[in-house]
């Protein structure tokens, strides 16, 4: 996972045709094998993610399912730079607690891919 990665799904999301504004956002990191991120690309992703974009475009929370350790803190690191813009994320461990946070189960997950 690189800053250019992010940056890149960030703007992916911002331009589809179905965005609208106040989304739930839910980042699955249990995919992620390598991290290629510096403090400064996390800040300058965390900057363009809560400055940069209108108020019109904000997400409305964002729930983060960091299975491992590694994750858990690089996700941490964002929810904290990010606390000052975008108070309503949350990080978890667990699959279910990180969708149930945006009122979903992993049943509803199952579904999006069936």
């Amino acid at each position: 996972m690189s800053g250019e990665v992010i940056m890149a799904y960030i703007q992916g999301v911002l331009n589809h045709a179905d965005y609208k504004t106040g989304l739930l956002e839910f980042i699955d990191l249990s995919g992620v094998t390598e991290w290629q991120l510096s403090h400064t690309e996390v800040e300058k992703v965390t900057y363009f993610d809560n400055v940069d974009m209108t108020p019109i475009k904000r997400i409305a929370k964002t729930g983060i399912y960091a299975p491992t350790d590694v994750a858990f803190g690089m996700a941490r690191m964002y929810q904290s730079l990010a606390e000052k813009y975008h108070s309503h994320i949350f990080i978890s461990k667990q699959l279910d607690e990180a969708l149930s946070y945006l009122g979903f189960s992993t049943d509803d997950l199952e579904k999006l891919f069936t």
